[in-house]
């Protein structure tokens, strides 16, 4: 680039303080152009008098007549002197006064000067008062460019004074005596010199005046042009401040409110300002940031790796980087940086914390690692494909899952493990992954060796148009629900056909009952689901039972334990039943579940069953009180007929001995046999009727029992006796032996048998007994008379047993009796 020299730019600006002079004064730019004028034609002057005063001298000094030349330059200096006066008048506030003086002042200088050397010299030549006509004519002209011709009186004013020394240059010459006829040579034509210059006046005025108007209009054009371009300006300028201050306000707004911090630095890396942010990020206040300089606040290390250095900056826009920056307190951060170079050579710098986003990065490369983990890991098969359907990624169970390895599943297409014959029934339809959601189904895929298998696909859209897809074999998972389906088609069938009602409640209504449970009531199964209140069945005692029991199910707080109301059917009989429910969950909320029975009957048979029992009871008790009669009957009759017999005889013989000393030792022996006999009879007797209470030997009873038989009657007895278990009850053993006992005397009396055989045996659970002859039988369906077998069930029933008989007429007769040792136990 050029340079100026110092001396040289003050030179210019002293000259456009002299051709500027006074323009503050300018109302316009009209008027301000007129002062210029003014100012540089005065300056024009002078230069051009100082050019003459040279010409001159080096004229005379040529003709060798010093004192002219002094005489001559001193009016001449004179001259330019008062030429340079308009310049003052300018600056003073005078303008008009400076363009009048400038209009007449040529013309009076002139005259001036040639009357002065005109009164000095005794001849003057015809051509220099030619050029002094030349001289006024020239000058003639001034007003025209000084003045405008909007302002006609002061254009007249101007070319008055002018006009008049030229039109009277002569006479005025010879008021000092300087007159062409006085001094100068005589010309003949010099008469007409004056007419000639106010022809050339004429003709010079008419050139500049038309100049002049076409001049002033175009510059009055100008002026408009340039008025309303500054005019234009003037609101450019408006808008710009005010787009400029608005510019500036939001700057120093975004400044101030800018959630990162801001530093801006000189040259030097001092810091000039910051922002808010930048204070609260470091610690530091203005004062304490201005103090430092960007080495300051950057971590020692980080500083080390890479210096703070503006001229990197310079061929960039801006710069972004990554620093390890220190705070006031001493902590380190990490941050982000983006600096520019300011136009005044001042650094900007954007400073975010780092330190969220490096954390961020921490958890997204853990979270990748995890992600890598359990997709690795996954139980299900994982398989991502690109837009293409090509597979782009699979994981180790997708290859168990196919039978395909990691390279050979690369290769693959998604129409590869699709089975054909499902996809023509079932085909792809990519356009339900649009809207971003997961979409769950179910499709039939195939292996590398062909086979097909169910699975489970769960396939979500990824952010970079790919697909991942989740798979999973349900084959176990049909099969299982083949086999639920099936069960519950069984169960349904089961509950449809089920003899007992069953039911499901919900918020006090019937969700679902079976045919049994309409039938009960005598409704439909339309007429009851989700149409009548569970308590609207119930008779009126037993509402609130209802109710409470559904409340404390429902809840949780009652155990599921039976428990029985009077119904009402719906032609208004009452039933009773038999209510079963329990806590369940049916279509996501709280419900019961249960049966429901019928048993007015049951208890009707109940009730018939405990009265004949009680009848049973009452024969019992009349038949045992008979046969307690007969047995004192028997016991009176033995005594009588036996026993009183004895004793009778007994009573004689001791009667012959008494009177018969000689015989009586064989009297009082036969006496004594006798008492012996008796003494037997009275033990049998006693025998008989009394068993032993503790320690009872049931086996020793048992084969006793079957002697006497075999020695008493026709019927040939036989038993088993295989118990392993000796540990047995003194209750049950004679409860045992008296069951035995009584179907034994049933034998004898009623079967008519030949061969009878008795059995015991036990395992770890129960006691067996059976009795069985091969007498003439009887049907068992026949109500009988007597209470033997009614006694034996009362007996096995008290000890929870089971007693079975098994006859028919011809067939003889079997009894079977099982007794749990539980009870015992």
């Amino acid at each position: 680039m050029f340079s100026i020299d110092p001396l040289k730019r003050d030179e210019m600006s002293f000259i456009k303080d002299l051709t500027h002079s006074g323009t503050l004064h300018a109302s316009d730019p009209a008027a301000k152009r007129n002062i210029l004028i003014v100012n540089y034609f005065s300056l024009i002057l002078c230069i051009a008098v100082c050019l003459l005063i040279v010409l001159r001298s080096i004229l005379y000094f040529c003709l060798a007549n010093k004192h002219i030349i002094i005489s001559t330059n001193t009016n001449m200096f004179i001259a330019a002197f008062l030429t340079l006066l308009p310049l003052a008048l300018n600056r003073s506030g005078y303008t008009h006064i400076a363009k009048y003086y400038l209009c007449w002042l040529p013309s009076v200088i002139i005259l001036a000067i040639y009357i002065i050397d005109g009164m000095k010299r005794i001849n003057i030549l015809t051509s220099e008062y030619d050029s002094l006509y030349f001289f006024l004519l020239g000058v003639s002209a001034m007003p025209y460019l000084l003045l405008s011709l909007s302002n006609k009186k002061e254009l007249i004013a101007g070319l008055s004074l002018p006009l008049i020394f030229l039109f009277f240059a002569d006479n005025i010459m010879g008021l000092f005596g300087n007159a062409h006829a006085v001094k100068g040579v005589p010309d003949d034509g010099f008469e007409i010199s004056r007419m000639r210059a106010m022809v050339a006046y004429f003709i010079l005025s008419a050139c500049c005046l038309t100049m002049k108007i076409l001049v002033e209009r175009e510059v009055n054009k100008n002026a408009r042009l340039i008025a309303e371009l500054e005019e234009k300006n003037k609101l450019i300028d408006l808008q710009a401040e005010k787009e400029i201050q608005e510019s500036e306000n939001k700057y120093r707004l975004l400044f101030e409110q800018a959630a990162d911090a801001i530093i801006v630095s000189g040259g030097d890396n001092s810091i000039e300002s910051v922002n808010p942010s930048a204070r609260l990020m470091f610690g530091y206040s203005t004062e304490e940031f201005t103090a430092l300089k960007l080495e300051d606040i950057v971590e020692a290390e980080d500083l080390k790796k890479s210096s703070v250095d503006l001229s990197r900056y310079k061929d960039q826009k801006s710069l972004y980087r990554e620093r390890i920056l220190i705070k006031k307190d001493g902590t380190t951060f990490p941050v982000e940086i983006n600096a520019k170079l300011l136009p005044d050579g001042r650094l900007q710098s954007f400073i975010r914390d780092a330190t969220y986003r490096k954390k961020v990065e921490r958890e997204m490369q853990q979270s990748e690692s995890r992600y890598r983990l359990l997709f690795e890991q996954a139980a299900d098969a994982i398989t991502i494909i690109n837009k293409d359907k090509k597979f782009e990624q699979v994981n180790s169970n997708a290859c168990i899952l196919f039978g395909y390895t990691h390279e050979e599943f690369l290769l693959l297409q998604l129409e590869d493990i699709l089975d054909p014959e499902a996809l023509k029934s079932h085909p792809l339809n990519f356009a339900l992954l649009e809207d971003d959601k997961p979409v769950r189904n179910e499709r039939i895929l195939r292996r590398k060796d062909g086979s097909v298998f169910p699975a489970d696909i769960n396939v979500k859209k990824l952010p970079d148009g790919s697909f991942q897809s989740y798979i999973r074999d349900i084959t176990d998972r049909k099969n299982a629900e083949k086999e639920i389906r099936e069960a519950e088609e069984k169960f349904r069938d089961l509950v449809e056909k089920s003899s007992v009602g069953v039911y499901i409640i919900q918020h006090g209504k019937y969700k679902y009952v079976n045919p049994k449970f309409a039938e009960i009531f005598g409704y439909t199964q339309d007429d009851l689901i989700d149409t009548v209140a569970v308590e609207s069945l119930a008779h009126g005692d037993y509402i609130n039972l209802i109710r409470e029991n559904m409340q404390k199910r429902i809840a949780g707080t009652k155990e599921t334990t039976p428990y029985e109301i009077d119904g009402v059917k719906k032609d208004g009989d009452i039933i009773r039943l038999e209510i079963f429910g329990t806590r369940t969950q049916y279509k996501g909320e709280p419900a019961i579940i249960g049966t429901l029975s019928d048993v007015t009957e049951n208890k009707l048979l109940q009730k018939q069953v405990l009265n004949q029992k009680v009848q049973e009871q009452k024969e019992i008790t009349r038949a045992v009180l008979k046969a307690e009669e007969r047995e004192r009957n028997r016991i009176g009759q033995e005594l009588h007929d036996n026993v009183n017999q004895i004793l009778a005889g007994t009573k004689l013989y001791l009667g012959l001995a008494a009177k018969d000393e000689f015989a009586g030792r064989g009297l009082i022996k036969s006496s004594l046999e006798l008492v012996d006999n008796a003494i037997e009879e009275m033990r049998s007797l006693s025998k008989e009727q009394v068993t032993p209470i503790k320690g009872i030997d049931l086996k020793d009873l048992i084969h006793s029992l079957i002697d006497k038989l075999n020695s008493s009657s026709t019927i040939k007895t036989t038993a088993i006796y295989d118990l392993q278990n000796e540990d047995i009850d003194d209750d049950l053993k004679l409860n045992i032996y008296r069951i035995i006992q009584e179907q034994m005397n049933n034998i004898l009396k009623h079967s008519n048998a030949m061969h009878t055989n008795i059995s015991l045996t036990d395992d770890l659970n129960s006691l067996y007994v059976s009795i069985k002859d091969d007498g003439k039988g009887f049907d068992t369906e026949q109500k009988r008379r007597g209470i033997g077998l009614a006694n034996m069930s009362n007996r096995i029933e008290s000890f929870n047993g089971e007693l079975i008989i098994n006859s028919s007429p011809g067939n003889g007769c079997e009894i079977r009796i099982t007794i749990p040792y539980s009870h015992n136990s």
